[in-house]
């Protein structure tokens, strides 16, 4: 299984790149093998980033994709300059499967500017 990610914020050698001014609703679309839709509209997925947040993958707009929504203070949270280890995982059955897993770094500045 792959995952896409919209907004293009991946790459594979920079990671999943956050500014900390702004949350960010990432769109995840499931692919198999050969390219085709997957259906996860019936998996229990959860993102998780390392010691920050855990957060539930909502239905998205068609049974291939879910939505990841991360906060503002969950990406300041990371801290500007940091990264930190992601995962997806799929809890809908015993064992939990890892969906995918990277890490995320955040750029720009936090402070509301005067």
């Amino acid at each position: 299984m792959s995952v896409l990610v919209e907004p293009s914020l991946f790459d594979r050698d920079a990671g999943l790149v956050l500014h900390a001014r702004a949350g960010v609703v990432l769109t995840l679309n499931f692919v198999d093998a050969a390219g085709a839709a997957r259906d996860v509209s019936a998996r229990t997925l959860y993102f998780e980033i390392d010691g920050v947040a855990r957060v539930a993958a909502a239905n998205g707009a068609t049974t291939a994709q879910k939505t990841v929504t991360l906060t503002r203070t969950q990406v300041q949270a990371i801290g500007v300059g940091g990264r930190k280890n992601f995962v997806l995982i799929d809890e809908t059955s015993t064992p939990q499967e890892l969906a995918w897993s990277g890490f995320v770094r955040v750029i720009g500045f936090s402070a509301q500017p005067s």
